[in-house]
């Protein structure tokens, strides 16, 4: 199965990038979690807008250090003004062995 895309174009002032972006990939993450998850809401009173996210502190983390990554580059020297982000969700599948020792998963993309 191929990934699917969902073009989003989001133009936001530098001000406002890791606001928008936790507020986009939470958004995604908290949607797509299979697991019962607490919510909590998060608001961005400078731009009037409300988002909810998990409580989970691995998720948190996980997105705080891609935002962190992602405005790094925005601010590097000579960088464009212009970043893509791709959000894939992957599931590991069991590879039938053809020895005792080899134990792979493949991480196949489903979305």
């Amino acid at each position: 199965m191929s990934a699917v895309a969902f073009p989003l174009e989001l133009v936001v002032d530098r001000y406002y990038l890791k606001d928008v972006l936790r507020a986009v990939l939470h958004s995604i993450i908290f949607h797509r979690s299979f697991e019962v998850i607490r919510p909590r809401e998060v608001d961005i009173e400078q731009l009037g807008v409300t988002y909810v996210c998990s409580e989970d502190a691995e998720v948190e983390n996980t997105i705080e250090d891609k935002v962190a990554a992602l405005v790094r580059t925005v601010d590097a020297p000579g960088a464009s003004n212009k970043v893509q982000l791709a959000v894939m969700f992957f599931e590991r599948r069991p590879k039938k062995a053809k020895s005792w020792f080899a134990k792979s998963e493949p991480e196949v993309c489903w979305e």
